[in-house]
């Protein structure tokens, strides 16, 4: 018995200590798998027999219109009774084609509820297995231990949007200075007017391309000596302002941190940002800062749409969302911990704690 409704991930060997935990790994996958296509099967067959509702209906006042003309075909025009008779035609295909996609959904979510019964049973049984210590697993560093080699493939394609930002920016402006200038050289003997034209339109380009490498750059390291956890933070909501209202709020006295502490309390406030922002679809997010005698808390509230915390940390590590778990290990680096609490439609909260009086001899990135 197959469903075609989802493909889940193919078993990695090299995250089981033995292929009985390989086992487990897959079943738990594809029982999240099947979860989520059952689900949407159920979705397409409510709305399937609402359509076979509404069609019913027509057809049955279609079928009204037509035995009242034929009772008394010389008192409507034959045109109103052709179109009445060619609807009948049209709904009733329509209807049938319906009963099909029905009856198809129908067998799709008994193979998948069959399915699911049959995984179900053999996740007990490896359960039992466990108990009886034949089967040892650990899920934290499974996760991780997948989620590394996603976040390989997280950098190559980082690496490859921030190529493509200076190629399409910065890199065609200089371009265009450099033809600018060179056609200053050509203009210059024979035609002032149209040598400045040119060399302005090179300084142009020359500022441009110097202001979109300096934004990338900061980007890419938002901190230094002059510029502080709250005023890269205050940066970070100023440059989201097109997406959404940010605020930022600073609890306690602000002073500067270890360089490796600030950076991870960024990242992980940059990600909260840009999670609220852009997947979450948030309207305002307030960044809450509080500086404590022993530690640094960050606070990222939105309004957004909210999410489903439990499923999502369920998946960590088989999907290409690895923000969640950047966040966790970048705390985890100060001896801190990230709290996520979230409401579907009621907007999502992210509170990290770093601790000040513990540095890690690691730099993060």
């Amino acid at each position: 018995m197959t469903v075609a409704a989802q493909r889940s991930d193919p078993v990695d060997v090299r995250v089981a200590d033995s292929p009985l935990v390989a086992l487990r790994f897959w079943t738990d996958a594809r029982l999240a798998d099947l979860a989520e296509a059952g689900a949407e099967a159920e979705r397409e067959l409510i709305d399937a027999t609402a359509r076979r509702t509404n069609l019913r209906n027509h057809l049955r006042r279609n079928d009204e219109t037509r035995r009242r003309m034929l009772e008394a075909l010389d008192r409507y025009p034959i045109r109103d009774a052709v179109r009445a008779f060619h609807d009948g035609l049209a709904l009733t295909g329509e209807f049938g084609l319906v009963e099909e996609q029905i009856a198809s959904l129908k067998r799709r979510c008994d193979e998948i509820a069959a399915e699911r019964e049959t995984l179900s049973h053999v996740r007990e049984t490896l359960r039992a297995i466990s108990n009886t210590g034949g089967l040892r697993v650990d899920m934290r560093s499974a996760r991780l231990s997948r989620a590394a080699r996603r976040m390989y493939q997280m950098v190559d394609d980082e690496h490859q949007a921030v190529a493509r930002t200076i190629l399409d920016g910065p890199m065609q402006r200089l371009s265009d200075a450099a033809l600018d200038a060179e056609l200053v050289g050509r203009a210059l003997p024979r035609d002032v007017r149209a040598a400045a034209e040119y060399a302005a339109r090179c300084h142009s380009a020359t500022v441009e391309a110097a202001s979109a490498l300096q934004r990338r750059i900061e980007r890419l390291w938002p901190l230094d000596a002059d510029h502080s956890l709250v005023q890269a933070v205050d940066d970070l909501l100023a440059a989201a302002a097109s997406s959404g209202v940010g605020t930022l709020h600073v609890v306690g006295v602000e002073r500067r941190l270890d360089s490796r502490l600030e950076l991870s309390a960024y990242r992980i406030v940059e990600a909260a940002v840009d999670n609220g922002l852009r997947h979450g679809r948030a309207s305002h997010v307030d960044v809450v800062v509080a500086f404590h005698a022993d530690r640094l808390s960050v606070l990222v509230r939105d309004d957004g749409e909210g999410f489903d915390v439990s499923a999502t940390e369920a998946r960590l590590g088989r999907t290409r969302g690895l923000g969640l778990i950047q966040m966790h290990e970048r705390a985890a680096l100060s001896g801190g911990r990230v709290e996520v609490r979230s409401i579907t439609g009621e907007g999502t909260e992210v509170r990290a704690t770093l601790m000040t009086s513990r540095q890690p001899n690691v730099t993060p990135r």
